[in-house]
């Protein structure tokens, strides 16, 4: 129950859900990774093209010593 989430997928309002389980409300997350993809409330990509590319920034500056000349 501690790590348990409910999210609501739209494009258009974002409302809150009410979900109880023996009592205790779940709670509502707005986005998380699911199989290394960025789900958001919204159902759009753009915050996942967003990570894609500073993750891709990450690993480029990580081995940029591999393209300096020595």
């Amino acid at each position: 129950m501690k790590k348990t989430k409910v999210m609501r997928i739209s494009r258009k309002e974002s409302r809150k859900l009410k979900i109880l389980i023996e009592g205790h409300k779940l709670d509502q997350g707005e986005q998380f990774v699911y199989f290394g993809n960025l789900v958001t409330e919204d159902g759009r990509c753009t915050k996942e093209v967003l990570r894609r590319i500073a993750l891709g920034k990450t690993a480029f500056s990580k081995r940029k010593e591999l393209l300096r000349g020595s």
